[in-house]
Parts: structure tokens; C-alpha cells; sequence
């Protein structure tokens, strides 16, 4: 199908797998307003913001894949209608007019024309061997929340109780203790059980060039019983991240008071 846009805000309102896509507000009718999911760098999408304005009086179309979240297959995004109840919450007049269970995307569509002649010729396998890789981070955030859903079965279709019943919640961080489960939601979604976690740390992995760091992101890796790790990914702020995670560590000891606290060796 193709979508007529007459407006599209200027940035990203949510992340998706970790940065993989995201998600743009557009407008494609009057008063109608829909989320996009494209790569953030798409061509398409630069094109557009660089018309601006100009598209409330000279729209333009592009080819979209339409989804319904009622009857969503495997590649839809998981939860994507309470996800965008979460993030417009604050914005009562926008509400009103916005597509919260269907959404397009300009991604999905790009991928099935590349992958058609690929997997109509010789080289099908291997192209089909990328697209479960360019799907595997949205398979792990999608098992978390299977795994979120297991757990507390009253959260399946309202995630609001994450935030309002929280024993601790940072939205700088992106960072929620919810009764026993730890969990981060900084470009993906993940958790963990605190009954199962022994330690728990912060961890920086910088990306350097030339011997300088030009990228730094934050983990809180937490240690299971049976000594495997858990990396859950957290929004890095700078020389401040330290600082700002000791409420969190403060919580953890105070409720989890079995779990250690730093990378210290435990033995």
C-alpha cells in the first residue's frame, strides 16, 4: 500500500531492537496520525524531513507495509499498542486522532523487496540467513516480554502498573524494579529475576578510534546462581552514570539484600 504524508515530526518518538528501526509520528490525512518504522538513516525519511512544512501543502506518497497489532504475525512489533499509549500519554489532544493498534512500515517493506530476488536465485539462503539476523534482536526483545507476561500475567495489555506500582524507577537511565524482576528498557526491552542474581554491576564498553573514545555505552550485567551473565543495556550519561546508579544499587540492597553489590569476585 501506499500512505500520503502530510507531516512528520522531526525526530524519532521511540526506539526499536535496540536501534535498529524506530518509530516516526506522521500525519496522513487531516487529522490522522500514525507511527512509521523505517531505519533511522532511511533515505526516504531524510527526504521527507528536509520538505518540512511543505507537505501539509504538497504531500508526498510512500510504499508501506500496513499492520493491524489485533492480528499482528511474527515479524509485527510486540506490544507496539501499549508501547505508544506509554509514550503519548502526555499528549491528550494528539490522542485523539492517533492509529495506536496499526501502524506502517517503510522498513519491512524495503526489506521484502530486497530479499525477493535474493531468495528467488541462487543466493536465497544466504539471504534469508540475514534476515533472521536483522530479526534476532527483535526475537530477544520479544521473548522478554514473553517472559514479563509469564510472570505477571496482569500486565499483558497494560504496562501503566510498571511505573506506578515500581519499587524503583529512573527514567534517565531507563532502568525499573518491578516486584521481583529487574528491567531495562534502553533501546530494546530486557529483564531479569533478582531472586536468581548473586551480583550485580555497572559496566562501560567504549568504542575507540585512533586511541580515542568516541563512543561509551552502559550495562548492568547481573551474575546468576549458576554464574551466567546477564547484560542489560542502560542509558550511558557521561562521567554522571556512576553517580546516578547508586539510588538503584541503594534499592537493590534494601529489597535484594542477598545480592552483592560491584565487580568485585565473589570468591
Amino acid at each position: 500500500m501506499t500512505l500520503e504524508i502530510r507531516d512528520i515530526y522531526s525526530k524519532p518518538i521511540a526506539d526499536i531492537d535496540g536501534h535498529k528501526t524506530v518509530i516516526w509520528l506522521v500525519k496522513y490525512k487531516d487529522n490522522g496520525y500514525v507511527g512509521l518504522e523505517s531505519k533511522e538513516e532511511d533515505k526516504d525519511i531524510a527526504r521527507l524531513l528536509k520538505a518540512g512544512s511543505s507537505l501539509r501543502q504538497h504531500p508526498k506518497r510512500i510504499a508501506v507495509k500496513y499492520y493491524n497489532t489485533h492480528r499482528s504475525t511474527s515479524h509485527a512489533i510486540r506490544n507496539y499498542s501499549g508501547a505508544m499509549i506509554g509514550i503519548l500519554r502526555s499528549q491528550p489532544e494528539l490522542n485523539k486522532y492517533f492509529s495506536f493498534y496499526t501502524y506502517v512500515s517503510l522498513y519491512d517493506i524495503k526489506s521484502d523487496q530486497t530479499s525477493l530476488p535474493i531468495v528467488c536465485g541462487l543466493l536465497g539462503l544466504v539471504g534469508l540467513l540475514f534476515i533472521g539476523i536483522a530479526f534476532y534482536v527483535r526475537y530477544k526483545v520479544n521473548r522478554a516480554y514473553d517472559e514479563l507476561y509469564a510472570a505477571y500475567p496482569e500486565l499483558n495489555g497494560n504496562l501503566d502498573p510498571l511505573i506506578s506500582e515500581s519499587l524503583y524507577h529512573d527514567d534517565k537511565l531507563k532502568i525499573i524494579i518491578y516486584k521481583n524482576h529487574l528491567i531495562t528498557y534502553h533501546r530494546g526491552f530486557a529483564l531479569v529475576d533478582l531472586h536468581q542474581v548473586v551480583q550485580l554491576y555497572h559496566r562501560i564498553v567504549k568504542t575507540r578510534r585512533s586511541f580515542i573514545a568516541v563512543n561509551q555505552q552502559s550495562f548492568l550485567v547481573a551474575v546468576k546462581m549458576d554464574n551466567k551473565k546477564v547484560s542489560l543495556f542502560i542509558c550511558n550519561r557521561g562521567k554522571k552514570t556512576d553517580e546516578e546508579l547508586q539510588p538503584l544499587f541503594a534499592a537493590v540492597t534494601n529489597y535484594f539484600p542477598d545480592i552483592k553489590i560491584g565487580y568485585d569476585k565473589l570468591f
